[in-house]
Order: C-alpha cells, then structure tokens, then sequence
C-alpha cells in the first residue's frame, strides 16, 4: 500500500510523461517540473505499474497544476509554460 503523497507524486509523474516532451530518466529536470526530490522521483519510475493501480482505483485526479490543462495529466499538448522559462511552478 502507498502513501497518499506517493500516489500524488505518481499523478505529477504520469502529467509528465504524459506530455511526451522529456526523457523519464531525466530525474533532474522532472524534479524541477513535479517539485518532487530525485528519491521521489525515481520510487515513481521502479513503482510505476503498482502506483498507477492504486492511484487510479481511487478515481481521477484532478489538479496536480503540472500541464496547462487544468491540472490533469495532458494529451501531449506541452509542458507548463514555466518549464520552458526554467521555473518551477
């Protein structure tokens, strides 16, 4: 069983890939788009197929405020405008 946090930091990740615009492995400039340190990071990467059970047997998420699409994981639309300027949001 996860944490509510890890099952939040699974939504911020799964924004992410979902915009198809980074290397997953890239835990740095995932950290600095999620918030999330290098540990969370990549607990989501070694968990991803248990976390995202469990995170979407509760229902769907809305508001992770990652990609520009009211904070649900995009259609790989773009990154958050903040991403491109360097900035964490």
């Amino acid at each position: 069983m996860f944490t509510e946090k890890q099952k939040d930091n699974w939504w911020k990740y799964e924004a992410v890939r979902q915009c198809g615009e980074i290397n997953m492995w890239d835990a740095l400039t995932g950290c600095r788009i999620t918030g999330m340190n290098k540990d969370e990071w990549l607990f989501c990467i070694r968990n991803y197929n248990e976390l995202k059970r469990q995170a979407v047997s509760g229902g769907e998420r809305a508001g992770c405020n990652i990609c520009e699409n009211d904070g649900r994981p995009c259609t790989g639309t773009r990154l958050p405008s903040c991403f491109y300027k360097g900035e964490k949001k």
